[in-house]
């Protein structure tokens, strides 16, 4: 097993995989949250 946090389907770090600033990431975040919501409410 690897030691750490890492992504389950590549088994590659979390830190590595993202390059993006942090506007993006949190705008994904919110688009993500805001898919599931939308999903399980409608």
């Amino acid at each position: 097993m690897m030691a750490g946090k890492t992504r389950m389907c590549t088994m590659t770090p979390l830190r590595s995989a993202s390059n993006d600033p942090a506007e993006k990431r949190e705008a994904a975040l919110r688009m993500g949250v805001n898919l599931a919501v939308y999903a399980l409410t409608h």
